[in-house]
């Protein structure tokens, strides 16, 4: 794909972290596993470990005494029951021996004010399954079939050594309970050693897929969601299943999703868990997206300069420095080259630069997982990285000049005909200067070590403080434009709402938005024009999804003059922001 750089508007970076043990910030009990959620809904990000810890929107945490909870795993908050608070999902663990165990799925309710506590509220809504030897890791809520209420994937790793076993996956009825569709949804297909499970839309349809990171030197599995409530699982198809010889792919704890190349689509980054001397694979993956047609993904990983680790796992993707480049965090657990974690600047052309002990976050002691939100309101990602010894905050200094935003979403829930009220599935388009800034609101980065659910979307914005606009998709399908006049700021949408301090452009849907073109047989020059809305870019892709040109529209209309090392043959013409399936042309000369 095309590599929209930013990395030529930059200011230099200069950001360093100050590591500051949690308990300096008012934390003085993790009973759970850690995450960052807006608890009390009151718009600023909270901490959570076993405890609600409620923030004062400048890092000083207040623990709830009533929100403890009753124990589990990892953790992922959603609004299950759409009342405005979200709940905790996770499992637990029985041990009995080597070869026999027992798993049971938990939900936690929010109870909301005045105490914040929680109920367990697991065997009211259906959760009465006692699972016998399995391993649940890892949790994710999804809304997959975008009515409104959040379901949720649970992968299943080995038990006993080396024996996989299928994943699960529950639909919320809309009346407070779960049904397990796992076996009809057609994610029971193989029993493997599941790992993290990474939620997002790889392929532009509104309709959110799965990718299961799997271990053992076996394969990957990439549920693309057919739309009818079933999955079917195209990781080979993709080019995402993993490397390796004939009988071991994969190998991986975890992936995170995200748009690394800034050409608005989702691509992905696996670090590989490999012993040297085994087989299976030996890499870590940058899996770019092609785009449309196809949306498979091509490696670009020897190109980064990103190293390979033993045991690597628990990768995030966070602006760390506002440049509008996604960067890359992950972690080795043991082995070569030691305990340790890895954060790597992306330079906007494919390449990264490790940066770990430049900004102060380099230390040799064992780390699982990092949290990544903006505890101090300073506009910049602040960093919850335990590890040995310490529980630990690594606070931004907020080191250059750069700009930012972050936007806080709402559904407005089924009984009005919107998505679910945490908006899980809906992604975020930022424009500026003609180039867009994409990320979608989903727990993307499964890993089964932490949970690094965020449920604020952060975009940087390198030195850009005039915002062209915001596209907001909404899962429910239905699509809203903004127009704002600058950035460094926090701004809150409801689904078909305003928005403080940016004027809003009418509600669409997408269905109304049709993009016209004058012939798909054409030789100098091809034009187009959209009913529904004024202002647009228009894309031109190859056959290969790589992108040759964006045609801005003026007051509905643009067109395309292919330059001379343009070859004849078939090409695609997609409005980048809508989800409309491309519209193939064909040139001759």
């Amino acid at each position: 794909m095309q590599f929209f750089v930013l990395m030529s508007l930059l200011l230099p970076a200069e950001v360093y972290f100050t590591d500051v043990p949690v308990s300096e910030r008012g934390i003085d009990q993790l009973s759970g596993s850690a995450t960052f959620t807006d608890y009390n809904a009151d718009g600023i990000i909270d901490f959570w470990a076993g405890y609600a810890y409620l923030n004062d929107g400048e890092g000083n945490f207040t623990k709830e005494p009533q929100s403890g909870w009753g124990g589990g795993r990892i953790v992922c908050f959603g609004d299950y029951d759409n009342d405005g608070y979200p709940d905790i999902l996770t499992t637990r663990r029985i041990n009995v021996d080597e070869n026999n165990d027992t798993c049971y799925i938990l939900l936690y309710r929010n109870l909301g004010p005045p105490d914040w506590g929680v109920q367990d509220v697991s065997v009211e809504v259906g959760l009465t399954d006692t699972i016998l030897n399995r391993d649940l890791v890892d949790v994710a809520w999804l809304d997959y079939d975008a009515d409104g209420w959040l379901d949720f994937y649970i992968s299943s790793y080995e038990f006993p050594m080396s024996t996989g076993h299928e994943d699960y996956l529950y639909h919320n009825n809309g009346d407070g309970t779960f049904t397990d569709v796992s076996q009809e949804a057609g994610v029971q297909v193989r029993t493997l050693c599941s790992r993290g499970v990474s939620v997002g839309d790889f392929n532009d349809d509104n309709q959110i897929d799965i990718f299961v990171s799997v271990y053992r030197l076996q394969r990957n599995m990439l549920f693309e969601n057919a739309g009818n409530g079933t999955f079917v699982d195209v990781a080979a198809e993709k080019g995402v299943m993993g490397e390796g010889g004939l009988m071991y792919k994969g190998h991986n704890i975890g992936a995170c999703w995200g748009d690394f190349d800034n050409d608005g689509y989702m691509d992905l980054f696996t670090p590989i868990t490999h012993h040297p001397g085994y087989p299976g694979d030996s890499t870590n993956h940058l899996w770019i997206s092609d785009g449309p047609p196809d949306w498979s993904f091509t490696d670009h990983i020897w190109e980064t300069g990103i190293i390979n680790a033993e045991i690597g796992s628990a990768p995030s993707c966070p602006d760390y420095d506002n440049d509008g480049d996604l960067d890359i965090f992950w972690v080795n657990l043991y082995g070569t080259p030691g305990a340790q974690g890895w954060l790597y600047s992306n330079e906007g052309d494919y390449t990264f630069t490790d940066v770990t002990l430049d900004v102060g976050l380099k230390n040799w002691k064992r780390k699982n997982y990092a949290l990544w939100a903006d505890i101090n309101s300073d506009g910049f990602l602040d960093a919850y990285i335990p590890y040995e010894g310490s529980n630990s905050f690594f606070i931004s200094d907020a080191g250059n000049e750069n700009h930012w935003l972050t936007v806080n979403l709402k559904g407005k829930g089924p009984a009005q005909g919107g998505s679910n009220l945490t908006a899980i599935g809906a992604r975020v388009t930022c424009w500026v200067k003609g180039k867009p800034v994409m990320r979608e609101l989903a727990p993307s980065a499964g890993n089964g070590y932490g949970s690094p659910f965020n449920h604020f979307l952060h975009f940087g914005l390198g030195d850009n403080y005039w915002i062209d606009s915001l596209i907001v998709r909404w899962p429910s399908g239905s699509v809203q434009r903004f127009y704002t006049e600058s950035a460094d700021r926090v701004v809150y949408l409801t689904e078909g709402g305003a928005i403080y301090g940016i004027e809003e452009e009418p509600e669409r849907l997408i269905e109304t938005v049709v993009l016209n073109v004058e012939s798909k047989l054409f030789t100098e020059r091809i034009r187009f024009s959209v009913q529904g809305l004024n202002e647009n870019t228009v894309g031109i892709f190859d056959a290969s999804g790589r992108m040759l040109a964006a045609v801005d529209m003026l007051k509905g209309e643009g067109e395309w003059r292919p330059s001379r090392d343009v070859s004849p043959g078939v090409y695609f013409v997609k409005l980048l922001w809508d989800t409309a399936d491309p519209v193939k042309i064909i040139y001759v000369k």
